[in-house]
């Protein structure tokens, strides 16, 4: 049921997966991408219906897949090599019809069937059931050692069209290749790279130069990919056991206003209060008082009259804005944004130095009034340790403090004990888990695990 070639298959497919609310709302197809079969295999999705057209049969010995992470750019989360396409897939998209003429679809269920596709003991099929209305389920198949993930922290990326800017981005962990014949592939979820250009007789030098570039600096960059990862998807006992919690539920474990709604909400509790301020202490070198008070969506404007509004200006809101007498702290929380740019900013300012400005005035008013020192400032971001932000854009006041300082500090066997006695309080530090990987691609494959799981675990109602 699949189709192998004795030529070598040099083109590259650009696979493009996890678009639009694919992470909060459904069940994408191309996960299988991110596992193996139990019977050892990897089978693999084309976006957006699993076909391609019949000028590319054949030709595809690579697939790069991909996720969109910026304008006209895509990040490389895995590789596929020596893949071989399943028979009927270079035919035209024929929606779900279980009839005897979608040839189609039989072909599938018998390779199905044939090489006993299942992931968890599941067969596919029923995976992907009428509610996805699948006609493909599988477009290529590829042996085990033949799929890729970025090594270790790296990460890979392509950029099309010219970038100017590329150059600085350039890292040890961060590789962009730059595309300069081909165009961002805007209407379409599947792309393909040529040796002789986007399509057969093609002649564009740009676009020549691009595949070459793309096989030699990454496609066979060894140094870039592993295979060493558990791919297949397995139900442990405690995975059965476990029950979803309401973050999970209501789909908020990335939503950074009900994340800081709940930070604020535990910090508040007078039965925490001791377990937060060994935290300000012991990890951020801040002593807190019991009176500390926490408030969120804090409003930044300035209202002293002796200000320099129009050098100094405030503006927007602080989402956690923790206060006592001799102290005053501004946590900024960025789990998916970023920290706003001063090109976007009427007076060439981030919202960090509008928070900065606004403290700052706090102080001084403070000052004037009790002849007092007035209250010391700390500035902080809390941030996922895959989407730490660029340095050159923060204000310098400002300090990194990365979920996996939180989340160990709550799992530390001090506080274990206490925080695992409220099931509310317990779901909320599980929660920031998935933030204490290192890189998107980590966190990704958790990610998708756990929805492949909870299908299988639907599936065989467990």
């Amino acid at each position: 049921m699949t189709r192998k070639s004795n030529t070598l298959k040099s083109g590259i497919a650009v696979n493009r997966m996890f678009v639009g609310n694919y992470l909060t709302s459904n069940l994408g197809h191309e996960i299988i991408n991110l596992f193996q079969a139990d019977n050892g295999n990897h089978y693999l999705y084309l976006n957006a219906y699993g076909n391609f057209d019949k000028k590319h049969s054949g030709k595809i010995g690579t697939m790069l897949m991909v996720k969109s992470v910026g304008r006209n750019v895509v990040e490389v989360i895995g590789m596929a090599k020596n893949l071989e396409s399943v028979e009927g897939v270079d035919k035209p998209y024929i929606k779900y019809q279980e009839t005897p003429d979608n040839l189609i679809f039989k072909n599938q269920i018998k390779l199905i069937q044939d090489e006993n596709i299942t992931y968890g003991g599941v067969p596919l099929n029923e995976i992907f059931n009428d509610a996805e209305q699948q006609t493909i389920f599988v477009t290529y198949k590829a042996k085990a050692g033949d799929v890729f993930i970025p090594e270790g922290s790296k990460r890979i990326f392509i950029q099309y069209g010219k970038d100017d800017e590329v150059a600085e981005k350039q890292s040890p962990d961060k590789i962009y290749v730059v595309l300069e014949g081909y165009k961002f592939p805007s209407t379409s979820l599947k792309s393909y790279i040529y040796p002789d250009g986007k399509d057969k007789g093609v002649d564009n030098e740009n676009q020549r130069k691009d595949y070459e570039k793309v096989l030699t600096e990454i496609v066979n960059n060894d140094e870039l990919w592993t295979s060493d990862r558990d791919w297949k998807v397995n139900i442990l006992k405690d995975q059965i056991e476990r029950k979803p919690n309401l973050f999970e539920i209501c789909q908020i474990q990335n939503d950074e206003n009900r994340i800081s709604n709940a930070l604020a909400y535990f910090m508040m509790q007078q039965q925490y209060k001791e377990l937060w301020k060994d935290f300000f202490l012991n990890r951020l070198g801040i002593a807190l008082s019991d009176e500390y008070s926490v408030e969120r969506e804090a409003d930044a404007r300035i209202e002293a009259e002796r200000w320099d509004h129009a050098c100094r200006p405030g503006g927007g809101r602080i989402d956690l804005l923790i206060k006592d007498k001799g102290n005053i702290i501004v946590i900024e929380n960025k789990i998916k944004s970023g920290i706003n740019s001063k090109s976007s900013d009427a007076k060439d300012m981030t919202q960090l130095d509008r928070y900065v400005n606004f403290i700052e005035s706090i102080i001084e008013e403070s000052k004037s009034k009790t002849k007092c020192q007035g209250p010391k400032p700390y500035y902080f971001i809390l941030t996922p340790n895959y989407n730490v932000p660029d340095a050159s854009r923060l204000n310098d006041k400002f300090r990194i403090v990365t979920y996996k300082e939180l989340y160990d500090f709550l799992s530390d066997e001090e506080y274990k004990e206490k925080v695992e006695k409220d099931d509310n309080f317990k779901a909320f530090r599980d929660t920031l888990r998935r933030h204490t990987l290192h890189t998107p691609n980590a966190y990704l494959f958790d990610e998708m695990m756990e929805k492949f799981q909870n299908r299988i675990k639907e599936k065989k109602n467990l």
